[in-house]
């Protein structure tokens, strides 16, 4: 059917094109459904990539029919294409964690789900071993691989609960003012004669390239919902200039999400306690008796490594005391306390991993909000490094496992990432994204990563960032902070004392606390480098 699609839209003969593109999505989107039930991710991500083609496929006749009709014949070509990304978009991402959450509500489901989440801990404990240590790890991937696909099948009507829109009910959910964006990017298919695109013999700014060619469709339009693709995911819309005064987030109240459908079916957050779990003034040594004021360990960066700067991904050296961060954390648990708020506050040697993976487990009520000031770091898929790597490097250096490559130093974190051993029956104190992903944060409406470069990840088509981001939505957060960069020590604390002040003294919803922060920070002659590192996403 995709052939004749092909030769149909070479024909011109859009109207029997147009019936046949909507039964193939029809088909595909059937299909991929059904699999949910009895397929584990990475099955199910294998199987998902191949309708990936399908939207390259869509986008790329809608583009060709724009260019050879002058537009005339779209027709519906652009509510299929808005239909494929719904769907399509953190398809799997929505999978896995409709699963964390339904895997809790009966005692078969619960069962089945301990027995992965062990296998997955047990994994987790090898994976971060270097790979000539590693013992029965193909065993163990094998055995969790059948636990993730029993657990899918034990969900009742699980495949039932992956409801699906379409642009109408995405349309119904905006108010006057608004408007629903979803960034889609496709290899292009124009004919070789003739179907060149005219390039400008000036260098175009990414204002000029990404939003100008919006602006008509956008007129009376003040709030904007937004779902990136690609490369988009590393770039802070609001921070895009448009002039030499005036950015973006001057015009529009831009909200990210990781799609428009979830202004539809939007992540609910129950019996929201209203307690924080704060984690700052972390000591990444093992060395309880280093002083936590030696002028020579402060960083002005939160991605700086040992005492010069150095690229935060790169093996060895150790991560600077965050001195900024222990100020931060305090000055917030002041701002919420004086709320009302209970808050429970980890720093120096008393920030570990265990600390952190225990939260939620074990019935334990997950917080309202989760904080977390210190480094985070990201590997680059291995295949594209052409550094030749040692067996000997751990494997969240070198996984091919994206969800191993990111994530955030705790407590005692620096003697695994120089190589040595952790004490004996301790975590490591790097604690990963695929760790992250394990745990329970369904009623966590906010989680704060005020550290370096925790919004990166590999990204991989539609299903965007694989990295801490994927991790925490995985796990059941509303609403996750995250830095595209590596962001200024002093800065950081500014903004996110700023942000609570907005969020729980002036009472201001979470979006609007945040994007107000920064507007303050721009406000009092901060340059975007300093503050656009953080953005939000729902």
């Amino acid at each position: 059917m995709n052939h004749l699609v092909d030769l149909l839209e070479i024909q011109k003969r859009f109207s029997e094109s147009n019936k046949m593109l909507t039964e193939v999505f029809a088909l595909n989107q059937s299909q991929l459904l059904k699999s949910v039930s009895f397929l584990s991710e990475r099955e199910l991500a294998s199987y998902a990539s191949t309708m990936r083609h399908e939207g390259d496929f869509i986008n790329s006749y809608l583009l060709t029919r724009m260019v050879s009709t002058q537009g005339l014949q779209a027709e519906i070509l652009p509510e299929i294409s808005f239909d494929h990304a719904l769907f399509l978009k953190g398809f799997l991402l929505s999978a896995a964690s409709k699963i964390n959450s339904l895997s809790r509500t009966t005692p078969e489901m619960q069962e089945a789900n301990t027995l992965l989440k062990n296998l997955r801990l047990h994994l987790g404990a090898e994976y971060t071993k270097p790979i000539s240590e590693q013992k029965d790890l193909a065993e163990l991937e094998k055995q969790a691989n059948a636990a993730e696909k029993k657990l899918a099948q034990a969900v009742v009507n699980y495949k039932d609960m992956i409801r699906q829109v379409n642009w109408e009910e995405v349309k119904t959910r905006l108010k006057p003012g608004e408007a629903a964006i979803e960034f889609v990017h496709f290899p292009l298919k124009f004919p070789k004669e003739g179907g060149a695109v005219a390039v400008e013999g000036h260098r175009r700014s990414l204002y000029e390239m990404l939003w100008k060619p919006l602006e008509d469709k956008l007129k009376e339009v003040n709030t904007i919902y937004f779902s990136p693709s690609g490369l988009l995911h590393r770039i802070n819309l609001d921070a895009i200039p448009i002039s030499e005064t005036e950015t973006l987030a001057d015009r529009f109240n831009l909200i990210e999400l990781n799609s428009t459908r979830q202004l539809v079916i939007p992540t609910q957050i129950k019996n929201i306690e209203n307690d924080a779990v704060l984690f700052g003034g972390i000591q990444f040594e093992l060395d309880s008796t280093l002083q936590v004021d030696e002028p020579m360990l402060a960083s002005r960066s939160r991605g700086e490594v040992s005492f010069i700067s150095v690229d935060s991904t790169l093996r060895g050296g150790s991560w600077n005391y965050l001195s900024g961060s222990e100020r931060e954390v305090n000055a917030i648990e002041k701002i919420m306390q004086a709320s009302g708020m209970q808050t429970n506050l980890k720093k120096g040697y008393d920030a570990t991993e265990e600390t952190f993976k225990n939260i939620g487990a074990k019935n334990n009520t997950p917080p309202r909000i989760l904080h977390v000031a210190t480094h985070g770091y990201f590997f680059t898929d291995p295949k594209n490094d052409n550094n030749l790597l040692s067996r000997t490097e751990p494997i969240f250096k070198i996984s091919d496992h994206p969800m191993l490559r990111s994530g955030l130093i705790l407590a005692g974190g620096n003697a695994a990432w120089q190589g040595r051993q952790p004490l004996e029956g301790k975590d490591d104190g790097i604690l990963t994204a695929y760790e992250i992903s394990q745990m329970n944060l369904s009623n966590t409406e906010l989680v704060v990563l005020s550290a370096c470069e925790t919004g990166l990840g590999d990204i991989q088509g539609n299903e965007g960032v694989y990295g801490l981001q994927r991790a925490f939505k995985i796990a059941g957060a509303k609403y996750l902070i995250m830095s595209l960069w590596q962001v200024p020590d002093k800065q950081t604390s500014l903004l996110m004392t700023t942000f609570y002040k907005k969020l729980l003294e002036e009472k201001r919803s979470i979006p609007d606390a945040f994007h107000a922060a920064q507007k303050e920070l721009r406000e009092i002659g901060l340059d975007p480098y300093q503050w656009a590192g953080f953005v939000l996403v729902e």
